[in-house]
């Protein structure tokens, strides 16, 4: 689960139905999740409600080790495809204790934010069309219907011959 979250976090898709049809169809996330695992839009958002320290903590570490690897240029690119490409060393490309430090307050920073994005993305309201209290009223009026369309009415006896 906590793979499924950093993934999809860090290829833009932080709301919990969105990570749970991409278990669906992206076959990145099929991969992570097993080919035949689901989880639920719930199940997610409750793991990463209840783990969220825990979460950013191992966000930011991978976002960080990333960055070490040279798998992550900058902060705010991520790369998925995994292809290597030879090129020349810089000098420029070391950086100090203090700017590795800066560099990762801006990772746990940019985390809490995608965190909070994602919060928002569950908290907003799925807007489907769909109005329970309107939905229900509809159809009681629609059962009204039918019972007065039977035939023969309940109080009555058969039809006449």
């Amino acid at each position: 689960m906590l793979g499924l979250l950093i993934y999809c976090h860090a290829t833009g898709r932080f709301s919990s139905r969105g990570i749970e049809m991409a278990t669906h169809s992206d076959v990145a996330v099929r991969y992570i999740c097993g080919g035949s695992h689901h989880p639920d839009h719930d199940t997610i958002c409750t793991f990463r409600r209840e783990n969220r320290a825990l979460f950013e903590e191992c966000f930011v570490k991978v976002l960080a080790y990333a960055g070490q690897t040279k798998v992550l240029k900058k902060v705010g690119g991520i790369s998925v495809d995994g292809s290597k490409i030879a090129a020349n060393a810089s000098k420029h490309a070391a950086v100090s204790y203090d700017y590795a430090q800066r560099m990762i307050a801006e990772l746990e920073k940019e985390v809490r934010a995608l965190t909070a994005k994602a919060e928002e993305a569950d908290n907003k309201p799925l807007d489907d069309g769909l109005s329970v209290p309107e939905e229900i009223a509809r159809r009681e009026e629609r059962k009204a219907v039918g019972k007065n369309a039977r035939y023969p009415p309940p109080n009555q006896g058969a039809p006449p011959a």
